[in-house]
């Protein structure tokens, strides 16, 4: 080698000599000569070759702190830094005090991953005793190898330290990690997988399996490059003269590439930082963190790291927990994040298991609406009309449970109820399109129907099947891990769904005060309907309403029709048409309790941020985009075009125009392929142009939802809820209405005969 080397061009080795940090003061002294290429270094490519630990460290403390990682691997990287530093300095005076930093470092940060390792899953008091403990046997390494200054004590020490942190790393993966070892209590631990779909199990049983895979390529990779540092060291202890006598023949620099120390430390640097990523991604999976963050390690020739997915960085936190708010002068725009996590996964509000509907329709209309809403949700999962799962997608079925329950052979069924006073409309139902979806014991229904009657439904025909119907809620409602809440679909003009409706709503909210209730209430309309009773019925339910509802979105029969004549071009709308602009702005409303996506909300978070008093809960709603049938291949939808059509009257589901009063607060849901901060900045554009139509009272009061997945036949769309006093005219015009029959006491006595306590009062 070194005459292979001899007939290249070099500079000959100067003898050694002193330099600046002369003499040398440490126990160990290795083959590279001193003080040969500056005198201002004693073992220049021992010490250069630091860097590398260094340049590594500060990479890794850097991903840290971005990434959010454990605090714990914030402290290694420290470490790591810490003992590339001593080392450096070490190399280059030969003094015994930075020999000490070099080598204990080494010993301390090793502690530190047996720390991380070995308190993964244990209390407190364990954490606690292990960390004394940990710390002990430091300081015993400590006092001891300085009193024997023997370095083969502090390379067995290291040595057995790395090896019991590898091997107990290595366990505790394959424990948790590999489908066949797992254990039912780790199985129940975690939140995804309890009560979960199975085929989202077997989907994560196969991720797991790939990231095991990548994970012993990955530790198989790095001790390789470890322990081949040590061999090359070993060799450089062992045939010293013989190297030094090579690299004299050969000259500098190519002599250089014979410093065996200075590979070693190129090699175990690469190595330590192999496995101290490694550890971190260990830490995550164990967290069941992997849908929110992810090991980048494209091939063998670049060094890996773990970062956050782009959905779960653009909500600004693992947790999902956090609120990004908008860049400067945004003024009121609020956007609420969360995104899908995983032993954290309890704390986020994304989280499948605690985002769980139960869903309840009565009456005719209620029930039609609900069929219309199923048959359109069905259609976003990948479900044909029998609950079979026929879709391509695996986040079609990432939250299947927050509506369906899985039966049997890849069938699932809608956590619903459905109920009405006479059997027509189940009938009607049974043998629509997607009858056979819902389970038969959830038909609920009685024989003589309320006829438009609201005290019918509530005192007596509806008194008599509201037990039968709770027990169905109270088994649907027990079959759920972490119920969120319950949502019913009612008009508020019919007997059933007025009457009967708001006696369900008062009752569940009886049993379970603590879940939401979120309501789809059909105002009625002379428009529509025929039925002269229903300004009655409206308003005996609206009482009901502002006492036991959290969220009522309003759906106005009137807003419905003038939107099917005006802007649907529809000569003679029928109910189905009417049925399936409410279908699309409940899939709407309910698209981020459904899908993931960058930023979500759900029931509980809108009503906090939606509800500035608790009776002040009725909202307008309004979906975009509505065009002709034989306009749409004329125009290419933009978010500068939902926006404004969402804040467009004639696009809202109820007759109020928003000009004449205030929003207190409002939200929108965009979907598709939508640039998070073009809709900020239209949110924004929208606001500043309508700011006299928004409290100031109220900052931050326009909430944004964002979900990638766009609705059948779209490429994107936006659903708007808004809580605007305007309301009050959707109000006003049904007391007006119910004034001036109730003046003259018309049909009154329909009511008093059904024993309504004390008629009505005003």
């Amino acid at each position: 080698m070194a005459a292979l080397f001899s007939r290249l061009p070099s500079i000959p080795y100067p003898p050694e000599q002193d330099g600046w940090f002369s003499p040398v003061t440490s126990t160990l002294d290795w083959c590279e000569e001193n003080y040969v290429v500056t005198h201002y270094a004693a073992e220049i490519i021992n010490t250069l070759t630091n860097l590398l630990f260094m340049y590594l460290a500060a990479k890794g403390i850097r991903n840290c702190l971005k990434n959010g990682h454990d605090t714990v691997f914030l402290v290694v990287f420290i470490g790591y830094l810490l003992v590339g530093s001593g080392s450096f300095l070490f190399h280059a005076t030969l003094k015994y005090p930075m020999q000490l930093v070099d080598e204990l470092s080494m010993i301390y940060t090793t502690c530190l991953m047996n720390f991380a390792t070995f308190s993964y899953g244990k209390s407190r008091l364990y954490s606690t005793i292990l960390a004394i403990g940990l710390v002990s046997l430091a300081v015993f390494i400590t006092l001891y190898y300085h009193y024997l200054q023997d370095p083969s004590f502090h390379q067995n020490a290291y040595a057995m330290l790395t090896a019991i942190v590898l091997f107990r790393a290595m366990y505790v993966m394959e424990v948790n990690m590999r489908p066949r070892f797992r254990s039912k209590e780790r199985e129940a631990a975690n939140p995804r997988r309890k009560g979960g779909v199975k085929a989202v199990q077997q989907r994560e049983d196969q991720r797991d399996q790939e990231i095991l895979r990548t994970m012993w390529t990955m530790i198989g990779f790095g001790l390789s490059i470890f322990l081949g540092g040590f061999g090359v060291w070993h060799l450089d202890n062992e045939h010293c003269t013989q190297l030094v006598q090579w690299r004299r023949e050969m000259g500098m620099p190519w002599g250089f590439v014979l410093e065996g120390h200075g590979w070693w430390h190129l090699m175990t640097g690469t190595g330590a930082y192999f496995y101290i990523v490694w550890g971190v991604w260990l830490r995550h999976c164990l967290n069941y963190r992997q849908d929110e963050y992810e090991l980048v390690w494209p091939n063998i020739w670049t060094m890996p790291a773990v970062v956050k997915r782009q959905s779960a960085a653009a909500t600004g936190g693992a947790s999902g927990r956090g609120k990004k708010e908008s860049a400067a002068g945004a003024g009121q725009q609020r956007a609420i994040g969360c995104i899908q996590g995983h032993d954290e996964i309890a704390k986020q509000t994304a989280n499948d298991d605690s985002l769980l509907q139960v869903h309840l329709q009565t009456g005719q209309c209620g029930n039609q609406i609900g069929a219309a809403f199923w048959q359109t949700i069905s259609g976003e999962h990948g479900l044909d009309g029998s609950g079979v799962y026929n879709g391509t997608s695996d986040l079609q079925l990432e939250r299947m449970n927050v509506y369906f329950n899985e039966a049997s052979n890849n069938k699932f069924v809608p956590r619903a109820v459905l109920v009405d006073l006479e059997p027509g409309t189940m009938d009607a139902v049974r043998a629509g399109p997607f009858g056979q979806l819902f389970r038969p014991d959830n038909f609920v229904f009685g024989q003589s129907g309320a006829g438009n009657n609201w005290a019918k439904g509530h005192y007596t025909e509806g008194a008599e099947l509201v037990d039968q119907v709770l027990d169905v809620v109270r088994r649907e409602a027990e079959g759920c891990d972490c119920l969120q809440g319950f949502q019913i679909t009612h008009s508020l003009g019919g007997g059933t769904g007025a009457g009967m409706g708001t006696l369900l709503i008062s009752k569940i909210r009886e049993e379970f005060p603590d879940r939401m209730m979120a309501t789809y209430s059909v105002v009625p309309s002379p428009k529509v309907s025929d039925t002269v009773v229903e300004p009655y019925n409206a308003t005996l339910s609206i009482h009901q309403l502002v006492e036991n509802s959290d969220e009522t979105f309003c759906i106005d029969n009137e807003a419905l029709y003038d939107i099917c004549m005006r802007t649907l071009k529809l000569n003679n709308p029928s109910y189905g048409d009417l049925n399936h602009l409410v279908s699309a702005v409940m899939s709407g409303v309910t698209t981020c309790l459904r899908f993931p996506g960058q930023l979500n909300s759900d029931l509980r978070k809108l009503a906090v941020n939606m509800v500035p008093f608790p009776r002040l809960h009725f909202f307008m709603v309004g979906f975009a985009p509505l065009t002709s049938r034989g306009a749409h291949s004329f125009r290419a939808v933009t978010v500068p075009e939902l926006t404004q059509q969402m804040f467009d009257p004639k696009n809202m589901m109820a007759a109020s125009d928003f000009r004449n009063g205030r929003y207190l607060t409002c939200s929108a849901y965009f979907r598709g392929k939508v640039s998070m901060k073009e809709v900020e900045d239209q949110m924004r554009n929208v606001q500043n142009k309508n700011s006299s139509y928004f409290v100031e009272w109220i900052p931050n009061n326009v909430q944004t939802a964002l979900c990638s997945i766009p609705p059948r036949g779209l490429k994107m769309s936006s659903t708007f809820v808004g809580n605007s006093t305007s309301i009050q005219e959707l109000f006003k015009r049904v007391g007006d209405q119910f004034t001036a029959m109730f003046r003259r006491k018309a049909f009154l006595h329909w009511y008093t005969g059904e024993a309504i306590p004390g008629g009505f009062r005003l």
